[in-house]
């Protein structure tokens, strides 16, 4: 089972899950390109790019055919995996992918209010606290914030 990551995130989206899973799953949380600590190269962060890593990545650790989990982003990358490249793909996971927005009206705020205004160039300050508010981050051992108690 290969774990990837929603944007603005890195593996550590998937850091409390991981030690919970059964011990007949192998699986590995990814760092996509431009994510997290990993490499930032000026191009190549398209939905295919990205699937076009994930399969070098299994080439290089010669693994079988996987179920892919990922959030199905803008871009969907986990489907473009899909697509791309069906012989590896044994079962696909979109997780966190409502079937619709329309019960949803914190989404439609949000356009309304903020993404609808959005121009070029974008504030980089918003940016950066729209990125630091959507990041996994790691939890403390002992945290007082409840996405970080542990189970």
């Amino acid at each position: 089972m290969l774990l990837l990551h929603g944007i603005t995130d890195s593996w550590r989206s998937f850091e409390l899950v991981l030690p919970h899973l059964p011990a007949p799953i192998h699986a590995i949380a990814l760092t996509q390109r431009g994510h997290g600590d990993a490499s930032r190269p000026a191009a190549g962060y398209r939905a295919h790019d990205l699937a076009a890593d994930l399969a070098a990545f299994m080439d290089a650790l010669h693994l079988e055919p996987a179920v892919i989990v990922g959030p199905p982003r803008a871009a969907s990358q986990p489907g473009a995996f899909a697509i791309d490249y069906p012989e590896r793909t044994l079962g696909l996971v979109l997780a966190g992918s409502p079937v619709t927005l329309r019960n949803k009206p914190g989404v439609r705020e949000l356009w309304d209010s903020i993404i609808s205004r959005l121009a070029d160039p974008i504030d980089p300050g918003f940016v950066r606290k729209f990125a630091e508010g959507s990041t996994s981050q790691r939890c403390p051992r002992h945290s007082s914030r409840p996405w970080c108690r542990r189970a």
